[in-house]
């Protein structure tokens, strides 16, 4: 089981829900955010490489994750501004 697995896992007993139910709801929120995306959020999902239209919530997660521990996701937000 991966740590994405694991996590989804303990959210889902946290909240009285199954991993099911939360990937669905993170999958939902996803699509939403990416359907309705603005100029100031443009950035973000075109520094994600995706393997379908949108992002997974899986591929989601580990992309954010990944740009806020590089110190990319913000940075370039404010690249963005100037």
């Amino acid at each position: 089981m991966s740590r994405f697995q694991i996590i989804i896992e303990h959210i889902a007993r946290e909240n009285g829900s199954t991993a099911s139910e939360v990937l669905l709801e993170m999958q939902n929120a996803i699509d939403s955010a990416y359907a309705n995306r603005s100029t100031d959020s443009q950035y973000i999902w075109d520094a994600m490489s995706l393997n379908g239209p949108h992002p997974t919530a899986e591929e989601f997660v580990a992309k954010a994750a990944a740009m806020i521990l590089n110190g990319t996701l913000f940075s370039d937000a404010e690249q963005q501004r100037s």
